[in-house]
């Protein structure tokens, strides 16, 4: 005769393995300092302060930090370790307005929601310096339309903070024409833990890293813009 116990416990549907359980530790732990670096530095950008009458100093310091929270989110990753502060310095500058336009992005869509009203310099509707601003820069304030089919994308796609954050290290290896080897090295190593991490999440068969993987150059022509 079966135990009671036992009869039950056979009944019980097996453990779903979780994402960490199937993947490679050092790869899991990878995506998880990734995945801080993001979220102490990039997943909160902080609105532009209109605590000064100079319009300028405040958008061009916006700029700035903006630049250093990418580059301190660089510093955070061990994979760029190798790499001289020169190379990291330029790819800091070349991938800043992609990375924070990803962010500004996200933020939006956090709200559940495309948000058509917020601009890159992340000056609040409710600021002094808002009007002013958007009357003599208004692309900066275009380019949540510009944005749009992207950030539908991201909508359909609902990445959690790992795949967020890996795909922003993406974007910064992936930019510029000439790239020193071990910045393809990582590149190719970081497409391939995206790749690992979403056929795990999602299944084998999923098709959103390909999805995702195309909004890489698509982005980069947006912010070419900007620059």
């Amino acid at each position: 005769m079966i135990e009671t116990d036992s009869f039950f416990q056979f009944l019980e549907p097996p453990v779903v393995s979780s994402v960490e359980d199937k993947l490679d530790s050092e790869v899991f732990q990878q995506i998880l300092k990734i995945e801080n670096a993001y979220i102490s530095q990039l997943k909160e950008l902080p609105i532009c302060s209109n605590e000064t009458n100079d319009v300028w100093m405040a958008c061009t310091s916006q700029l700035n930090e903006y630049s250093n929270r990418v580059r301190d989110f660089i510093d955070r990753i061990p994979n760029f370790n190798s790499i001289h502060f020169i190379e990291k310095t330029s790819l800091t500058h070349l991938s800043t307005h992609s990375v924070i336009l990803m962010c500004l992005c996200i933020h939006s869509l956090r709200l559940r929601t495309i948000n058509t009203n917020w601009n890159y310099f992340n000056i609040s509707s409710n600021s002094s310096i808002n009007q002013y601003v958007q009357e003599r820069f208004p692309f900066f304030f275009e380019l949540n339309r510009l944005t749009y089919s992207f950030q539908k994308e991201l909508q359909i796609l609902e990445l959690d903070d790992k795949e967020i954050s890996l795909m922003l290290t993406l974007l910064i290896t992936s930019i510029g024409n000439d790239k020193l080897k071990e910045i393809e090295n990582i590149e190719e190593e970081f497409f391939s833990i995206l790749y690992d991490y979403m056929a795990v999440k999602r299944g084998i068969d999923n098709k959103d890293y390909f999805i995702l993987k195309i909004q890489i150059p698509l982005l980069h022509r947006i912010t070419t813009l900007i620059s």
